[in-house]
């Protein structure tokens, strides 16, 4: 054996045990008082990424008109452009020091990887297909969106700033 190596591992233990306790308390604040903050801006994305999903499973039929733009290509945009904005509010939630550049990249990432795993579950399903140019489609409205909230930020900050 190691010499002092029950102490070290009694050391290891305690350590373990104060920081399961700190973790357990910190939920416990947590919840109790964050709960609501919880309930509006984090679960709204979870749900909605639960949607995403639940959307790109189901057997459809439907034939969508390809016009000058692709319908099914600009939903794309449009469905990961709005999954950037929650993202940015949720994490804006959970990380509230971070500046909002960061999470508006961090929330464009997000969205992009929803994106690609999205297509590879619908890879998995015998009644549907995957489409690179679906994912190329997410990550575009995931790009634009993240532009869109950045200038808000910037745009709301000097106005604030000026009153």
């Amino acid at each position: 054996g190691i010499p002092g190596g029950s102490h070290a591992s009694q050391i290891v233990r305690q350590r373990f045990k104060s920081s399961i306790r700190s973790y357990r308390e910190i939920v416990r604040l947590r919840s109790a008082t964050d709960n609501r903050g919880f309930q509006l801006h984090v679960l709204p994305a979870l749900l909605y990424v639960a949607f995403i999903f639940w959307l790109g499973s189901i057997h459809t039929s439907i034939s969508i008109p390809q016009d000058f733009l692709p319908q099914d290509k600009v939903n794309h945009c449009g469905a990961f452009g709005l999954l950037v904005w929650l993202v940015v509010r949720a994490l804006h939630f959970e990380l509230p020091s971070k500046k909002y550049s960061r999470l508006i990249v961090a929330s464009i990432g997000v969205s992009s990887l929803v994106g690609a795993l999205l297509e590879a579950w619908q890879a998995l399903l015998p009644h549907r297909t995957a489409e690179f140019g679906d994912w190329v489609a997410d990550t575009i409205g995931a790009l634009l969106a993240g532009l869109a909230c950045h200038v808000w930020v910037w745009w709301r900050a000097r106005h604030v700033a000026t009153g």
